[in-house]
């Protein structure tokens, strides 16, 4: 019996299947109610247009340095929504997103202010993605991001870029004759843009400070498996003992979340982490650290404006500070001329981080860089003094699934000690297994050192088995000679 197709509205010669036909129907509510949002929608970007157009006729002038007259652009903009045909709640959600769209950064600016968010990624104007517990989302595209806004043309990113840099106060544009920007944001973000013909598209990068992101204490980075009991124990007493401690990996594995951790230390560890009575200064390219000590006093270098201030001035500078420890968050050049300085002008006990993976590239790169700092010795002389200033090194990896995982804990021993290596593995991480081990103990002079300094050093496993071993072999040897004794 011929009947009507409801989806191609031809007429067929198939029975009619009510199965189908709900389907149909259903495909056909979920089309339409898809129609109607992307028409509220359009309605709605229509009126924010319009508001926008007013408050630029209103506000005129104000709007070419908009960030020193804030208040008076936001009351032009309360006056241009004051006069529009809306609801209350509609009025209200006009101004938020206005404020947003004039102030803030805009279709983004819930990523920004979501604190379990710590990069955004844009590729093109609509490849945005956003970084979660080191796993990354694309917007408009995988859950629960998939409801979210990206741009709509080139255009409409150039102009979100030239405001971001304004909000940064960037001596130059992006543009074809400045491919390139570094800046930082007031609140400690860090950006990084690209534009043609550097690459296709503008391309951004903000990474989120340390401040803006979830804390972890000692504790919670031993929840979220990153490290064991043993292995964040061992980490604490190296801090609180003075250890010079390197913290290695790529990006996105949670080195400065670290170098704070072993700094504040833990609830559960006591004679862990740096002593709450140290002054510690942190001389930093982006302030990112925010350590919760109770006298830590960050120092940021200057890249902008006629007074610039590179990391060797800060150094200079931070000796005059009477800190107990002077640390360089991050290692990327001269950076780490000023680290290995550190200890050996008696500030023992500095933490930082640096991109390498394994000791002895990091021991290369740390050579190379002492080098482009003008320091023009040998490699074997600068070897050596790498040796004598860094006493341990942390890998961090990253999962395919975005866990953060410490991989190794390496001893580093000076040169000039007779049978002892040169690294030496002390915590391993088996990825297959996602277990750690404790393979070996440090050097006793580094635990007598440690343990003048203030640290309580967790005891070995595998000398706790030998001193069982030797009790047994003692009483058994006694053991022997009384019955040596018996038969004679």
């Amino acid at each position: 019996m011929p009947r009507l197709d409801f989806e191609t509205l031809e007429v067929t010669e198939r029975s009619v299947n009510l199965a189908d036909l709900k389907v149909t129907g259903q495909r056909k509510q979920k089309q339409d109610k898809n129609k109607q949002d992307d028409s509220r929608k359009e309605h709605w970007k229509g009126i924010l247009d319009e508001i926008n157009a007013d408050v630029i006729k209103s506000a005129g002038n104000l709007l070419i340095d908009k960030y020193t007259h804030e208040k008076e652009i936001l009351r032009h903009l309360e006056l241009v929504i004051e006069k529009k045909s809306l609801t209350s709640t509609e009025k209200k959600d006009a101004y938020e997103q206005m404020k947003v769209n004039l102030f803030g950064f805009g279709i983004f600016d819930k990523h920004m202010n979501d604190n379990k968010i710590t990069e955004l990624i844009i590729d093109a104007p609509g490849a945005v993605d956003v970084e979660v517990g080191g796993v990354l989302y694309r917007l408009g595209e995988d859950p629960p991001f998939e409801n979210d806004e990206v741009f709509e043309s080139d255009e409409e990113l150039q102009q979100w870029v030239d405001q971001l840099l304004k909000m940064a106060k960037a001596e130059r544009p992006l543009n074809y004759g400045n491919p390139s920007v570094n800046v930082e944001l007031a609140n400690g973000e860090r950006v990084q843009a690209t534009c043609p013909p550097v690459t296709e598209h503008i391309t951004v990068n903000i990474r989120k400070s340390v401040k803006q992101t979830k804390k972890y204490s000692v504790e919670d980075q031993i929840k979220a498996g990153s490290a064991d009991i043993d292995m964040a124990h061992f980490m604490l007493a190296s801090a609180r003992g003075k250890a010079t401690m390197l913290i290695l990996g790529p990006t996105g594995t949670g080195k400065t979340t670290w170098v704070r951790t072993v700094m504040e230390g833990g609830a559960t560890v006591e004679g862990g982490g740096f002593d709450p009575e140290e002054r510690v200064i942190m001389l930093e390219d982006t302030r990112e650290t925010n350590a919760n000590l109770k006298r830590f006093l960050s120092m940021q270098t200057v890249t902008q404006g006629q007074n610039k201030m590179d990391m060797i001035a800060l150094f200079e500078e931070s000796m005059r500070k009477r800190g107990d420890r002077v640390c360089v968050s991050e290692i990327r050049g001269i950076e780490a001329a000023v680290f290995l300085l550190t200890s050996a002008a008696g500030h023992d006990g500095a933490v930082s981080t640096m991109h390498a993976g394994n000791p002895q590239k990091a021991v290369f790169l740390l050579i190379m860089r002492m080098k482009q700092a003008g320091y023009d010795m040998s490699e074997e002389f600068l070897e050596r003094f790498i040796h004598e200033q860094v006493h341990i090194m942390v890998f961090l990896a990253r999962t395919r699934d975005g866990r953060r995982r410490i991989s190794r804990i390496v001893e580093v021993n000076s040169l000039e000690a007779s049978n002892t290596p040169k690294f030496k593995d002390i915590f391993v991480w088996d990825p297959i297994t996602d277990t750690f081990e404790w393979v070996n103990d440090i050097e006793e002079d580094k635990r007598r050192e440690w343990i003048i300094n203030g640290a309580i050093v967790p005891e070995f496993p595998g000398n706790k088995d030998k001193g069982k071993k030797s009790r047994k072999t003692k009483k058994k040897d006694a053991e022997e000679d009384k019955d040596g004794m018996v038969s004679a």
